[in-house]
């Protein structure tokens, strides 16, 4: 498995502080080596399209679909509390 990024999930990357941008990027990693990975917090989001959700921190999710072998993120924003 890898990931590839939406245009605009890359802008949200690159617009992130740079101690958020790094756990983003750790999360990443766990995601290619084990999307079980306990920190992850991987869930279905929405069923009926596809989409997942996976946790960068306790305020901050990113949201992808699984096309084949790629993880394709679209989205990164803070967790609505």
């Amino acid at each position: 498995m890898h990931i590839e990024f939406s245009l605009d999930a890359r802008e949200e990357y690159r617009e992130l502080a740079p101690a958020l941008r790094a756990q983003a990027k750790k999360q990443f990693g766990y995601l290619i080596k084990d999307y079980r990975h306990k920190s992850l917090n991987i869930k279905k989001y929405d069923k009926s399209l596809e989409i997942w959700q996976g946790r960068i921190n306790k305020s901050w999710r990113f949201y992808f679909h699984i096309i084949g072998d790629i993880y394709f993120v679209f989205k990164l924003k803070k967790h609505p509390k």
